[in-house]
């Protein structure tokens, strides 16, 4: 096996294949995220609330899809996504931001889940970049306080149940940026097309100064769409030549769970075993000569 520095993502999930391939995401309880008495101040989110169940899964979420109940699915989506956890945040503030993501239009999530799914079973990429920059701010379907990083798990949810897709929709957040920008690299393609040069050098930055969070990479002003599908399309042939290169099957949802990684606190957080520390070790010089 090549040494660390040396890797590329694809040596890298090559080596880690039994791990990408038995990998599950743990179930969520929110309830003690989030101060109920805030949240059932939404009607929409008190209608539904006793139906909710306590801890959230994937397959819980895809099984409310699967019976259409599209909007009962966001609800689950944002709580399992952890909607308004930011460090600067208490249990009330973060309630109220998640309050407000829920009093949304019901008429507009439901379209997000319908259009996204006809558009996946008709192979239609337009109408899919349609509902994206809709949801982008400015767009006339904005959520409140629901940025990229939670619109784009509406739609990798609502590309689950498009069993026509030809490419499976992905969450965008600022570990699977990253994880996109050092993919780039491995392929001799240059990430400051898509992404800021600045927001590249900062983290770089914060690399050199021994730190391990990663601050939000932009993509380039109106290159949003752009940067989304081309990561996207990158995960899926990724996740081809890991299944070629060691004949284990595994799909670009697969690698997006496994590539995600854990928190960086501890010693647990920091080695080589998890990929968002990896990541973060292998590229920063590398990231240097952008």
């Amino acid at each position: 096996m090549s040494n660390v520095n040396e890797q590329t993502l694809l040596d890298y999930c090559c080596n880690h294949i039994n791990e990408i391939a038995d990998y599950t995401q743990k179930s969520y309880s929110w309830e003690y995220t989030y101060n109920l008495e805030i949240l059932c101040q939404s009607a929409k989110f008190n209608k539904i609330r006793d139906s909710l169940p306590k801890q959230i899964s994937r397959e819980q979420i895809i099984s409310v899809l699967d019976q259409k109940k599209f909007y009962t699915a966001y609800i689950l989506i944002m709580l399992w996504g952890g909607i308004g956890q930011r460090p600067s945040t208490n249990k009330d503030k973060r309630s109220e931001i998640a309050k407000s993501a829920f009093n949304h239009s019901k008429d507009i999530i439901e379209s997000i889940f319908i259009n996204v799914i006809n558009a996946l079973n008709s192979d239609n990429l337009d109408a899919i970049k349609t509902e994206y920059n809709s949801l982008e701010p400015g767009g006339d379907k904005k959520i409140p306080e629901v940025d990229v990083s939670f619109f784009t798990k509406i739609l990798s949810f609502a590309s689950q149940v498009a069993d026509e897709r030809k490419i499976d929709l992905l969450i965008y957040d600022k570990w699977t940026k990253l994880v996109h920008i050092h993919y780039m690299l491995d392929n001799n393609f240059n990430p400051a097309e898509l992404y800021t040069p600045k927001m590249i050098g900062n983290l770089i930055l914060e690399y050199e100064k021994g730190k391990y969070s990663t601050n939000l990479i932009q993509s380039r002003t109106g290159k949003g769409w752009d940067s989304y599908l081309h990561y996207c399309e990158s995960m899926k042939t990724l996740a081809n030549q890991v299944t070629n290169n060691t004949n284990v099957y595994i799909t670009p949802l697969q690698l997006e769970g496994f590539l995600f990684g854990r928190e960086l606190r501890g010693k647990q957080g920091k080695n080589e075993d998890n990929p968002r520390y990896w990541i973060q070790q292998n590229y920063w010089k590398k990231t240097k000569n952008i």
